[in-house]
Parts: C-alpha cells; structure tokens; sequence
C-alpha cells in the first residue's frame, strides 16, 4: 500500500484536508510522558487499527520503555509534518540496511501543512505471537526489503512487538504550516471514539536496562544539527498532553540549543521538554522564553537503541544482537509467553 490514500473506513470523520495528511506522511512522530512528568518524542512508522478509529505504533517487546510509558500515563502525542518528516534519515533511506523508501522525496518543511493529535493510548501486549503477525504485514506491506525474507526472518528481536493504540482526542491542523504565525484549525474527536482500557502490565520491569552507546550531548550536536537543521520540540500542553513541533531554527548554545518556534502556538513551550533530531539524537532537558527565541537547556542525551543508527547494529554485532535476544526473553517470560514465530501469513 501507498501513503497516497487512508485504508478504507479508517478515521472517516476526520477532516479530508487533515486525513490527506496522515495519508501522505511516511513516519509519526509520538510523545509519551516519562514517570518524572518528562516528555520523550520518537518517530516511529505507523499503522492504523482495524476498527478505523485508531493510530497505532509499535515497539519492540525487547524495548518496551514506550509502552510501559504510555502504559502508565495514557496521555500522548503524535505530530504528522511531512516537511519534518522528509529530514528524517530512515525516511531518505539513508541508514545501512535501511529498507527502502522509494519515491519518498525529500521536501523541504517550508509551508508543509502540520498536524498534532491529542490521544489517548492503548497498550497490546497480551498476545506477543497475534502482534508478531500484524507487524509482519504491516511491515512488509508498506516497507518493501533490501534482503531476503529468508534472512529477515531471523530478526525476531525487531518483529515481536507491542502495538499501541492512539485514539485521537483533538487535532490542530495548520494547512499551510505554522512558519506563518496563522492560529490552527482544531478539529474534536466524536465522542464514540473511546479508547480501549491497556492490556494489564506485567508483574515486574524486569532487570534494569542497558544503557546504549550516547556520548556527551556536545560531541555530536554539529554533525546531527546538519543532517537534521530542524529538529521537533515537545512540551506537554495544559490538559497534560506532551505535544511534539517542528522549529523553525536551532542554534548550538553552551547550555543547549537556541531555537526559533513558529508562532500563535496554542501552548506555551516552556517546562520540562524533549528535543528530537530525527533517530539520530534525543535530547532530554528544560525550555524557557528568552526575548522572542526559546532556550532548551539540555540534561542528558538519549542513548540510541541499536536500531537508530549507531553503530551497534544488530545485524553486524553479536554483543548487541545478544542483548536484545536476551531482552526479549526476558519481557516474554515476564508475560508468561513463548518466542513468537517470525512467520509469512498469506
């Protein structure tokens, strides 16, 4: 399936100006709130669920952090701007063994339309083999691959996962972008769109987490601010939803970024906030108004999984392809379920 159309049935109340957005954009960018009350954005691809009221993502069950997160507190966030999107180096196919993305040219943000959701988060995770078998055709239907299914199969840590439900609350649509300082079109959900209750959580985390490869956040805060000049920022709005948007600009600053936010935002961006640069960097700190810029002050930079982009690729490191099999043991056993099989179903 193209981006060109929404599935039949899927979000039919929706705008059309709104669900021609979300057909057209290859990846979603989704914001949890962290038990701290810190926002944490991650773009992800996304797929929509089979009773047509939901945007649903999905992690690993090897890396469950997102779920455990929205889990907890159902609040979320999701930012549709293809503009934003085309920076993104999964989506230009840039990363090795990438899967391809072709057709999917880059444009720049400029007057891109820009769509944030308020939702409300489901977490799937009492059938591990059912979600297995979803993604798999959820994947390979919109994400064609560079390596024989023989061999792709093997990467179970990557197939098995948590689906997690958004069933949009309120939408702000801003048709020809923000850059232009217009106020948004906000669109309310109807009230028969209710979200599911989660699944229950497992008895125990587990064993504390790895901590992957991230080094101090100056070390590469040029290279990744050149390869992604705008990256989104999230704050979490006054009804307690951690809203993700793009900049307009950011600056390297010694305490963090400087950056330039669009204007007539519908909440004030300030607080405990996150700062994303596609999967190349997240930046976990505080923003505060300074004159007419934003100031993010960064805390820590994110370690990235072995999935986004650094070099601890599953597919070329054993200990990396060892600790996430080991990883999704563990979560397994945790809820009381066998190793999923990565299979074709027709």
């Amino acid at each position: 399936m193209t981006h060109a159309q929404l599935p039949d049935g899927v979000l039919q109340e929706m705008p059309e100006q709104i669900r021609a957005v979300l057909a057209e954009a290859r990846e979603v960018e989704f914001a949890t709130i962290s038990a701290r009350g810190v926002p944490v954005n991650n773009p992800l691809f996304h797929y929509y669920g089979p009773a047509g009221t939901t945007i649903d993502v999905a992690t690993g069950v090897a890396y469950p952090a997102k779920a455990d997160r929205a889990r907890r507190n159902p609040r979320v966030g999701l930012l549709f701007a293809p503009g934003i999107a085309a920076q993104d180096p999964v989506v230009k196919g840039a990363l090795p063994g990438q899967v391809s993305v072709e057709g999917s040219a880059a444009a720049p943000p400029g007057d891109q339309p820009v769509v944030v959701i308020c939702a409300t988060a489901s977490v799937r995770d009492s059938d591990i083999q059912a979600n297995t078998d979803r993604y798999v055709r959820d994947f390979l239907r919109d994400h064609p691959l560079r390596v024989p299914w023989e061999q792709d199969r093997e990467r179970v840590w990557y197939y098995a996962r948590i689906y997690i439900e958004c069933t949009p609350r309120r939408v702000l649509f801003w048709p020809a972008g923000a850059s232009g300082g217009a106020a948004p079109v906000v669109w309310e959900a109807p009230p028969q769109w209710r979200a599911r209750p989660s699944d229950p959580a497992p008895a125990s985390r587990g064993a504390r987490r790895e901590e992957w490869p991230a080094s101090p956040w100056r070390d590469g805060a040029e290279a990744v601010l050149a390869d992604t000049p705008l990256p989104t920022l999230t704050v979490i709005d006054d009804d307690g939803y951690p809203l993700p948007f793009p900049t307009t600009e950011a600056r390297i600053t010694e305490e963090g970024f400087e950056l330039s936010l669009p204007g007539r935002l519908p909440w004030s961006p300030a607080g405990p906030a996150c700062l994303t640069f596609a999967v190349s960097a997240t930046f976990l700190g505080t923003v505060r108004h300074s004159a007419a810029q934003a100031i993010f002050t960064v805390n820590r930079l994110v370690g990235n999984l072995p999935l986004s982009g650094n070099k601890l690729l599953p597919g070329t490191s054993p200990q990396a392809r060892k600790i996430l099999l080991g990883r999704l043991a563990e979560q397994l056993e945790l809820r009381n379920q066998p190793m999923p099989e990565v299979r074709l179903i027709t």
